[in-house]
Order: C-alpha cells, then sequence, then structure tokens
C-alpha cells in the first residue's frame, strides 16, 4: 500500500499525553503534518478542521453536526474514550470516514472495579467502613456462585478472567460468537436476558450501549433476579433504566446494586438510590488506573503508523450498528 503523505493530523489534548509523545510522533511519521490544539480552543479548532484530515481526541462537547459540516478531506477519526454514544451523530454514521475509538484498552481497570464491588457487598465492606457492625451478616464466598457477564469484549473477557479464579459458574451474553472456554457454561443472545435472569446470584453488565442495548435493564429483568443477588453496571449508564430501580420494594430483595455509571449523569446529591444502603455508586471512576493512559497513548502511536502506511486502523467502530 502506498504511503499516506501530507496529511494534517490535529491532535487535542496533548498536555496529558507523556513527556515527549508529541516530539516521538513528529520525529516517526515525518509524512505527516501535525496540528497540536492543547486547550480546547473550539475557535482554533474550527480554523483548521477544513484542511485536516484526520482528528484525535476531539472533546465530545466540540463533535457536532457544525464541526462536521467542515470536514471536508476528513479521513479518520479518533477518541481515546470507550463509550462513543455522544460522536454517533448521523453524518458521521453515514459518511465513509474511519472512527476508532478506545475500547478494549480500559478491560482490565474496569474488571477490577467490578470486583472491588462485588466484594465490598460479598464481604460486607460497606458496613464495616461505616462503622455499621451491628448491621453486618455473615459474608458470602463467590465459589460455586452463578454469575452472568453480559457483554464479552475488551471488559467481558476481563472479567470472564478474574471470575473465573474465585471459582465462580460464568455465563455469557454477547451480540458475537464467544470463544470456547473451559468455565464459560452456557451463551446467550441478548434477547434471553430477562428469560434468564432469575438464575444468577451475580449480574454485571460490560456491554455497549447501542439502540439495541439502551434500558435493556428495566423493571420487568430486575424484577426476574434472584432474591439477595447482586446487579453490577460498569459500562454505560444508559443501559439501565434508573426509574425502574426507585421503588423500595424492588430495591430491597438485593444483597447489592453497584453502578460505576448512570443515566443521568451524574445524579442528584439527594437521589433515592445515594441514599439505599445495599447501593453503592462510584461516579464513572472505574476506566481510571496508572496504567490506562499510557495504553492509549500507544493506541494512538500505532494507528498513526498504520494510517501513513494506508493499513488498516486498530478498534475500528462499526458505525453500522446502531450507536
Amino acid at each position: 500500500a502506498m504511503e499516506n503523505k501530507n496529511k494534517n493530523v490535529i491532535i487535542i489534548d496533548t498536555a496529558t499525553f507523556p513527556k515527549g509523545f508529541v516530539k516521538k510522533i513528529k520525529k516517526n511519521f515525518k509524512g505527516l503534518k501535525f496540528i497540536i490544539l492543547d486547550n480546547f480552543d473550539k475557535k482554533n479548532l474550527h480554523r483548521h478542521i477544513e484542511n485536516a484530515h484526520a482528528l484525535i481526541n476531539c472533546p465530545r462537547s466540540f463533535f457536532t453536526e457544525e464541526l462536521f459540516n467542515k470536514f471536508y478531506k476528513m479521513e479518520w477519526v479518533h477518541t481515546s474514550a470507550a463509550g462513543i454514544e455522544q460522536y454517533m451523530i448521523p453524518s458521521l454514521i453515514q459518511s465513509n470516514i474511519t472512527f476508532t475509538n478506545g475500547k478494549i484498552l480500559q478491560g482490565p481497570e474496569v474488571a477490577d472495579h467490578a470486583v472491588s464491588i462485588l466484594l465490598a457487598f460479598t464481604r460486607n465492606l460497606k458496613m464495616h467502613l461505616s462503622n455499621r457492625f451491628y448491621k453486618v451478616k455473615r459474608p458470602l464466598e463467590l465459589l460455586r456462585k452463578k454469575a452472568l457477564i453480559v457483554g464479552f469484549g475488551g471488559i467481558g473477557k476481563c472479567l470472564y478472567e478474574r471470575l473465573t479464579g474465585f471459582g465462580m459458574d460464568i455465563d455469557i451474553i454477547s451480540e458475537e460468537v464467544v470463544p470456547i472456554l473451559h468455565n464459560v457454561g452456557n451463551f446467550y443472545e441478548i434477547d434471553q436476558l430477562t428469560k434468564v435472569a432469575k438464575n444468577y446470584d451475580v449480574i454485571i453488565s460490560a456491554a455497549p450501549l447501542t439502540k439495541t442495548t439502551t434500558k435493556i435493564f428495566n423493571y420487568d429483568f430486575f424484577n426476574k433476579m434472584k432474591k439477595n443477588s447482586i446487579f453490577i453496571n460498569v459500562s454505560r449508564g444508559g443501559l439501565v433504566d434508573t426509574k425502574a430501580l426507585m421503588k423500595d420494594k424492588l430495591i430491597k430483595k438485593f444483597l447489592g446494586i453497584g453502578l460505576d455509571v448512570v443515566d443521568p449523569e451524574p445524579l442528584p446529591k439527594n437521589h433515592f438510590l445515594r441514599k439505599k444502603e445495599n447501593v453503592i455508586i462510584t461516579n464513572h471512576t472505574a476506566g481510571l488506573s496508572d496504567k490506562n493512559r499510557s495504553r492509549a497513548y500507544d493506541l494512538i502511536f500505532n494507528n498513526l503508523k498504520r494510517y501513513k502506511d494506508n493499513k488498516m486502523l486498530f478498534n475500528e467502530v462499526n458505525k453500522s450498528e446502531g450507536y
């Protein structure tokens, strides 16, 4: 394949990049012209966008139809985030522009976070931390407990790895065929979610937010879940119908509800769910770790190399999936 040369690449938010990263990409990709915007200056972005061929780390609030209307030469857009629904404006979906994101990269830390919430419930950590010893019941062990992982991408696979270590019996819901793994008992499609919900001690959401998955965790689903079960969402807030959980009779049956992401986000300080002892809300922190930024930069570097060499890019999003 012929190299892409004399292409303009806009990179935003380089203030968070490792020291020397910009110098490194300029040195390694001399055929590309880099326009570095550090300060999220919307006016400056609009001034350069008409001649840009690639756009990296554009803030979601700037990614509008107005901006897209100036994509005269645009070939590739990248965000380091895993969530992409705010970028899926109609014009982008219908275009031939390649869109890539940070999916898979946040798998380890998000899976760790989900497990930490799970253990907070099973080992009564929340009660201990609040010194409410009089409410502490005998802890639960995870061995042979039944778990359902909804979504089997980067997060789901890391969750599988961790829960297997606890000796849990694991089933999977995915829109793609699941690899044949020794500890996966059953594989289900998404339309079977509510039907099988009654079978599990723990259900963890690691699915992307699409038209198909919006509010799939609704009142009917939660009503079908087992008494004293645990539900955890570490993917996207829009998968859960928040209003469905705002019923005392329903919420009391759960050993725990763990929400790193919510809809709307953030929830008001006096929200119903914030007052419940069996609910943990961690304010969208699952994707943070000491290593996640370095993986994000590695992906940008590798994709710049592939873009320069006119090769298929890593983490390309299928825009037709209905985000």
